[in-house]
């Protein structure tokens, strides 16, 4: 029978215990996380990437582009209604850093928004939007910068519309017909075409061309790597995320579960080594870290696990 464990409040002599040595080492700071020797004081800013490129009618990718092109091509035509979107499910865990969408686009302001989805087939609630100003070059794709972090197995509905309801934010756009679906490309399977400024209607046979920005295998590279030496403890973790995200690490030693660590992280990209050691770490038996990065939209969308033998608790 597997025995439950029990989420407790950190023990004040814990509590004292890792913090001497987990504070000094990985702390929030402005302009990057800052990583360091406890014992020798060293201390040194880790430099990260957060500005992001101005949203143009076409932005380059630096993930992997999918154009969810479904095999019925149906026209190119107006009639856009005052939104159009699909639904689909993931196949994997990745992050959206664009959507594209293939018409003539008026030049104003346009947002894509992101619904929960029971089955691709309706919009539930909605999660994220993205706002921003493509179109106005003729016939094209027009890409918006997104940041949305789908889980493998789960339901969305992604939507393009205009921030301003109206019926005349594009002349024209390409469609396919919604008798060809479901169709997986990629990490995606869609399932649905969308139509109106909330894609609450799906009754529409049509669903427009978008193409996604995908950041897959990095969009949240997250390792720990457990290692005891004469007493010493030593964490070496791998931190890397696409997307702003919240680092957690709990540990695992005796009848507890222990949480060491929640810190909100911007985008780290590359990733970077946030080694940990622990001097003077007693004998438990066998000690585990779990470590996670979540998003408020997307809850744990990374996570490892290791565990090593301190040897036998003393009596």
């Amino acid at each position: 029978m597997c025995k439950q464990k029990r989420i407790v409040s950190l023990p004040l002599v814990l509590v004292l215990f890792f913090g001497m040595f987990l504070l000094p080492v990985v702390v929030k700071a402005e302009g990057g996380l800052v990583a360091g020797d406890p014992m020798s004081g060293a201390i040194s800013p880790i430099p990260f990437e957060t500005s992001q490129p101005s949203i143009e009618t076409e932005l380059p990718c630096n993930g992997t582009r999918h154009d969810l092109a479904t095999p019925q091509f149906y026209d190119r035509l107006g009639g856009v209604g005052q939104g159009r979107g699909i639904g689909f499910q993931a196949g994997s865990n990745f992050t959206i850093s664009a959507v594209g969408i293939k018409g003539d686009l008026v030049d104003q302001s346009h947002t894509v928004d992101f619904y929960n989805s029971p089955n691709g087939h309706s919009a539930g609630s909605l999660i994220s939007s993205s706002v921003g100003a493509p179109g106005g070059s003729g016939f094209g794709w027009n890409d918006l910068l997104t940041s949305f972090t789908c889980t493998a197995g789960n339901y969305y509905v992604v939507n393009w519309r205009p921030t301003t309801p109206s019926s005349t934010w594009a002349t024209s756009l390409d469609y396919y017909h919604d008798d060809a679906l479901p169709a997986t490309i990629g990490p995606v399977t869609i399932v649905e075409g969308f139509e109106g400024a909330g894609a609450e209607r799906a009754d529409n046979f049509l669903h427009p061309y978008l193409r996604f920005c995908v950041d897959g295998s990095s969009a949240c590279p997250l390792n720990v790597d457990l290692s005891y030496n004469n007493g010493n403890l030593n964490m070496d973790f791998t931190v890397g995320t696409v997307v702003p995200a919240t680092w957690n690490i709990y540990l695992s030693v005796l009848d507890f579960v222990i949480p060491v660590l929640s810190i909100p992280l911007p985008v780290i990209d590359p990733p970077i080594a946030v080694p940990i050691p622990i001097p003077g770490f007693p004998s438990f038996g066998g000690v585990g870290v779990l470590t996670t990065l979540t998003t408020p939209g997307g809850g744990i969308i990374c996570s490892d696990w290791d565990v090593v033998d301190t040897g036998p608790v003393a009596p």
